[in-house]
């Protein structure tokens, strides 16, 4: 007999919906949808209220006649059933799998299939209650799908995803999908679709067509809150000006995979030091170009900055340009709660040019309310990072919960033999988390790339008390003895449970990775001691008996004093073999 509590439909809603969250909750919803009248109804709204372009063809199949059926469905009973799952769909996704590909013939669904279901539908709008659209891929044939779809409902759409695969280029050639383009952004605003949520990504640079179509769209919508769109898009005249006066605008990404730092937004920028209050209601800014870009819109905003995302090349000749890059972020410090900067340098190294003085950050450290930092240095790009500035950055900034910093040469073919040379440019020890630890007692996740792991760390035990779950994520850190290393971290975190990854580029740094799987090893049979000891544990995975067998024979041979110092030519940690010392 069903329990009295699954008759509050409250309560089932709340249930399957934690359930459709699952990764793989389609089985489920559907098996539940299947036992009776009282799952039927919830299960279905939460089973067809975001579908991809699976789900899309199985309920545009509704409208076509079943193969080989005796009794031929009248239309109207078709129109019935379709009507009955299209009211449920809130959210389509058409991704960017082969399955659509125009290169490639039709898997899991066919866009000519979707498209002949939904010319047939009378409605005006198949699916009523669409919130969201999708696309990852435009193509010619989900070009039709999308026309059809867009609805005076919409409040979200997205326009190829900044990581799908670029188009093929012979299939049409940019000024027919310039046409395309221009054609669903004439729909969009024609039906005066109250957009909150708008993505433009690989769209084609014949501008000319669709830009007329993209500025008249943009001052129609006064409700807009996020806009994320190509660099590309910024030489379109107008462009910047228009976005930074949509009164509701909080949230503006600028995408840019292939710029070059003699690629430079146009003199719009300078208009916008003259207007009045340009982006003042902007909250999150990410922005991927040129460092003279960034430097001049951050000196434009107005608005109350919480999130700032910058990605762009560091300009060797042109320090000043960076140091006021970095003195506009300080302008946003009452109220910025995360900064991530990456700087790059396609330049090859040269042994006479000094690395960035690690004081050109220290406006970034008067910003006491963040929760994340990061700084990424890559390619040719040196610091002078260490132990006694990341002691000085966690001092300033005990809130953080999030770190991730570039520290010393990066470890390259090419490079390490170049910087070895210079005094200046040193590497950060242990010592930096035992400070980290300290100082930012709420610290859950830890990236630090080029950190000097060689040696053992003289610290009492029990520096950070905290609770829960941190995670490390070592780049590229030469180790000599992963037993002190896992000693030291489970000193200086004694309460915690934690989670030790590794990552590798080319060169030295990945000769280091057995050692760090040992000390992964090692800090999961600790957990597991502590838990086998009734010591509360908040990380679910389960050690395999095997790994447990392995780490035993470790610490035994560590005990023996026979093991010796680990130096990157050999691997006397790997724990892949089963044989018996």
């Amino acid at each position: 007999m069903q329990h009295r509590l699954w008759s509050v439909p409250e309560l089932v809603d709340m249930v399957l919906g934690e359930l459709s969250l699952l990764p793989d909750s389609k089985a489920p919803l559907a098996r539940l949808a299947r036992t009776g009248r009282l799952f039927r109804g919830p299960a279905l709204q939460h089973l067809y209220k975001r579908i991809d372009g699976k789900g899309l063809h199985a309920i545009c199949t509704l409208m076509h006649p079943a193969s080989g059926d005796k009794f031929e469905t009248s239309f109207t009973v078709r129109r019935t059933r379709f009507s009955v799952y299209a009211d449920l769909v809130q959210s389509v996704t058409l991704d960017s799998s082969p399955v659509i590909s125009v290169r490639r013939p039709a898997i899991d669904w066919n866009a000519d299939h979707i498209s002949t279901a939904l010319a047939t539908v009378e409605a005006e709008n198949p699916f009523p209650r669409l919130q969201e659209l999708v696309v990852h891929q435009l193509n010619l044939k989900t070009f039709h799908i999308v026309l059809r779809l867009i609805a005076p409902t919409l409040t979200h759409f997205t326009v190829n995803s900044p990581h799908s695969y670029p188009r093929a280029r012979s299939v049409w050639s940019d000024q027919e999908y310039g046409l395309c383009i221009a054609t669903i952004l004439r729909r969009v605003r024609a039906i005066n679709c109250q957009i909150v949520y708008l993505q433009l990504c690989r769209i084609p640079v014949a501008k000319a067509i669709y830009e007329c179509e993209l500025l008249d769209l943009l001052q129609s919508l006064r409700t807009l809150t996020a806009f994320h769109m190509d660099y590309d898009l910024l030489e379109i005249a107008g462009m910047l000006s228009l976005i930074a006066q949509i009164p509701s605008l909080t949230s503006f990404t600028v995408y840019n995979g292939s710029y070059s730092p003699k690629r430079q937004i146009p003199s719009i920028l300078d208009d916008l030091r003259k207007m009045r209050m340009p982006f003042q209601t902007l909250v999150e800014l990410t922005f991927a170009g040129t460092m003279y870009d960034v430097a001049m819109l951050l000196s434009t905003v107005k608005g109350p900055l919480k999130h700032v995302s910058l990605d762009t090349e560091y300009p060797v000749n042109l320090y000043p340009v960076f140091g006021q890059t970095i003195q506009a972020i300080r302008n946003f410090a009452s109220a910025l709660e995360s900064v991530a900067l990456h700087f790059w340098s396609a330049a090859e190294p040269q042994p006479d040019s000094l690395p960035i003085p690690w004081d050109t950050y220290a406006p970034v450290l008067q910003c006491r309310k963040l929760t994340s930092l990061s700084i990424v240095h890559t390619g040719a790009i040196r610091t002078t990072l260490g132990d006694l500035q990341i002691r000085r950055l966690a001092e300033s900034l005990p809130l953080l919960n999030s770190l991730d910093l570039s520290t010393g040469p990066t470890e390259r073919p090419g490079l390490q033999s170049l910087y070895s040379s210079t005094e200046n440019v040193k590497s950060a020890t242990l010592a930096t988390l035992a400070a980290v630890a300290s100082q930012c007692p709420s610290l859950k996740f830890f990236k630090i790339r080029g950190l000097d792991a060689r040696g053992g760390l003289s610290t009492t035990a029990g520096i950070s008390r905290s609770p829960g779950v941190v995670t490390f994520n070592f780049v590229d850190c030469p180790i000599s003895s992963p037993s002190e290393v896992a000693l030291s971290l489970q000193s200086i975190w004694p309460n915690a449970d934690l989670i030790i990854k590794a990552e590798a580029s080319v060169g030295r740094g990945q000769t280091y990775q057995p050692a760090w799987k040992a000390v992964q090893a090692l800090v999961e049979y600790h957990r597991l001691v502590r838990r086998a000891q009734g010591q509360p544990s908040s990380h679910p995975e389960v050690v395999p008996a095997r790994q447990i067998h392995q780490v035993d024979k470790l610490l035994r041979l560590r005990d023996s004093g026979n093991v010796e110092p680990y130096s990157g030519n050999v691997e006397p940690y790997s724990l892949t073999s089963t044989d018996e010392e």
